[in-house]
């Protein structure tokens, strides 16, 4: 009950704009659906391991007593979290295709292995890259390796710049991968889950 009436106090408190709200003790929240939030369920769909504080109110429909929908608190961090965190590769037709593996856990603490496919995530954009679902951005780059396993989980890459040769870019993971429910996904592209 007690998180119950947070999470309603909370919505009501963003539905009626006020800016001081404090967000909910340690965590981002996504809630698909608030009915009655005065007096009625909450209906929480994900709390997957608790960091940060941010709520992202998509939609607010009739706010004194109707329906508020929160659809996303998430754009990435999922290495504060997840753990053994490793880029591989395979070659497909000639080409590699990279993945991020790690373990995470869902919001029951059970861990999970999880793999995403970075080309679902990232394009080459002249020689940088930038976030986009399925970017395939492994077209045109190569030589990709970790620099970093910790924190922002940075990725270098020698990546094409149009016509004009090759260059070395380099992308921070941690920003725009998340870990919800031990599985990692980035933008609506969801990783595999296994038990670890």
């Amino acid at each position: 009950m007690k998180l119950t009436s947070t999470l309603a106090s909370l919505v009501l408190a963003f539905a009626a704009g006020t800016t001081s709200a404090a967000p909910f003790p340690g965590g981002n929240i996504e809630l698909l659906d608030v009915s009655k939030p005065q007096g009625g369920n909450v209906e929480v769909m994900d709390l997957s391991k608790p960091q940060g504080g941010n709520v992202e109110v998509m939609d607010v429909s009739n706010p004194q007593g109707g329906n508020i929908e929160v659809l996303g608190a998430f754009d990435g961090g999922f290495a504060k979290v997840c753990r053994d965190i490793m880029l591989t590769n395979r070659i497909v037709n000639g080409k590699p295709v990279y993945s991020v593996r790690a373990i995470c856990p869902d919001w029951m603490d059970q861990n999970f292995k999880t793999e995403l496919q970075l080309n679902r995530c990232l394009m080459n954009d002249f020689g940088h890259l930038k976030w986009a679902n399925l970017g395939h951005f492994d077209d045109s780059c190569y030589d990709c390796k970790l620099l970093s396993a910790t924190d922002d989980v940075k990725m270098a890459c020698t990546c094409a710049v149009g016509a004009k040769g090759t260059i070395g870019t380099t992308i921070a993971l941690n920003e725009g991968i998340r870990n919800q429910g031990g599985a990692m996904w980035c933008g609506t592209q969801i990783g595999t889950r296994v038990p670890a």
